[in-house]
């Protein structure tokens, strides 16, 4: 009679699962690149913050508390003349506007069903 073979033996448990010391490893490399990747990151954000431009620029005429000539008013160069003509593309930039604002739903009506032409 032939022998039988022997069936290989199922891998258990145990040695299916990694080591402790190689979990250990591999959860101390994931921490160490976290890490470096947290300190390279917040190492940027400080650089930007320091190579930021300071907002506008000094203004002396305008430092002290009062103004320079003594006085209240403006200088004349900024002062508008409100007797002076009004230019041709000036005049278009002030009428008011008499279309409907882009970007708006001006079917409104129209979709909700109380259109004038909808009763």
């Amino acid at each position: 009679m032939p022998k039988k073979k022997s069936r290989a033996k199922r891998a258990t448990l145990a040695t299916r699962t990694r080591s402790a010391a190689t979990r250990t490893r591999t959860a101390l490399i994931g921490l160490g690149v976290f890490t470096v990747g947290a300190g390279a990151a917040g190492a940027l954000a400080l650089w930007r913050r320091a190579r930021r431009p300071s907002e506008g620029h000094a203004a002396p005429d305008l430092a002290a508390d009062a103004h320079p000539d003594g006085s209240e008013r403006a200088p004349d160069a900024f002062r508008p003349d409100p007797d002076g003509p009004v230019a041709k593309a000036d005049r278009e930039s002030l009428r008011p506007a008499t279309v409907p604002a882009p970007g708006l739903d001006n079917r409104a009506e129209e979709l909700n069903g109380t259109a004038p032409g909808n009763a």
